[in-house]
């Protein structure tokens, strides 16, 4: 019964989407996003999100600003395509 609930457990981790902290610039970076790369250019770019058109791939948890790197790889590049 443990083993099934240990497996249940894994299939729900892995459908949630994985938030990276703003401030963590390396983890940003090992995610596979390699621009921008400062914190202040994350935060700038934070801040103009819904103008770019990246409100989607931004969160709010709490007091913390999370990204959402696949969806962030997603917009960006849909913003070059279109």
């Amino acid at each position: 019964m443990v083993g099934s609930n240990a497996a249940n457990g894994a299939a729900s981790v892995a459908t949630a989407p994985k938030l990276v902290a703003l401030t963590d610039t390396a983890g940003l970076r090992a995610a596979g996003i390699t621009y921008p790369h400062t914190l202040h250019a994350w935060r700038w770019l934070y801040r103009h999100r819904h103008e770019r058109g990246l409100a989607d791939a931004f969160r709010r948890i709490g007091r913390r600003i999370v990204v959402d790197p696949e969806r962030y790889v997603e917009l960006v590049r849909q913003r070059a395509t279109s």
